[in-house]
């Protein structure tokens, strides 16, 4: 399939009626490809513009104003009655897709600072667990430090590599993405309610690691020198 046949269904994904099997395709193709996953980011950004600038139902007055216009031109008016919210159903394509919107809706409100960067992170290091999506890149190698698991994940509204390593059983979570062109940066450090993240960009990929251990700036200064 071609990004344009992809596209097409980047609505229903985020509707979260795209079945299972299409909304797995569609999630690996989006980890692969940068330039759909920013359609995905601007499609999301674009309806939640419209959610908050448009009234969920026209006004009275602008209704009766459409129903004059078809009457005149011989439409039948048949009764309309507004869709209920929906509550979309516990699978697991589903719930992926619907992680994957809000994340990216996150990421794009306006006034966007580094502080849904470093919640997201932090949530991504404390979830651990089973891959949303299946890791498709080699995590990188950093010296001094054991890689335990990786995974490919949403974090921060980014389609990211999550690797876990350890040293002197202390774990440090790897979070990369493109930089889809932010610009480079050294090393920065913050902390995100009891947990330090340090955090990076070589111009290519954005590096977010996460850990409550006193190896994070080791960790940190290697993988930066790595990468």
């Amino acid at each position: 399939m071609s990004c344009a046949d992809y596209n097409e269904h980047l609505n229903a994904l985020l509707d979260g009626e795209l079945p299972p099997d299409q909304t797995a395709a569609l999630t690996a193709h989006l980890a692969s490809c940068p330039a759909c996953t920013r359609t995905l980011a601007e499609l999301a950004q674009l309806r939640a513009g419209l959610a908050e600038a448009l009234p969920e139902q026209a006004p009275p007055e602008l209704q009766a104003r459409i129903e004059a216009l078809l009457l005149a031109e011989g439409a039948e008016i048949l009764p309309f009655t507004p869709k209920p919210r929906r509550w979309l159903p516990n699978r697991p394509g589903w719930v992926a897709a619907t992680a994957l919107a809000a994340a990216l809706l996150l990421t794009f409100l306006p006034h966007h600072d580094n502080t849904k960067d470093l919640m997201s992170v932090r949530d991504a290091a404390l979830r651990g667990g089973p891959a949303t999506l299946a890791a498709t890149t080699p995590p990188p190698n950093v010296p001094g430090f054991q890689l335990t698991s990786s995974r490919t994940d949403v974090v921060a509204g980014h389609i990211a590599q999550v690797s876990v390593y350890t040293k002197d059983g202390q774990s440090i979570t790897l979070c990369v993405w493109p930089a889809n062109g932010e610009p480079a940066h050294g090393v920065k450090n913050a902390q995100y309610r009891g947990m330090a993240i340090d955090y990076w960009n070589d111009g290519q990929n954005e590096y977010w690691a996460a850990g409550t251990g006193t190896d994070l700036p080791d960790f940190a200064a290697a993988a930066a020198t790595a990468s």
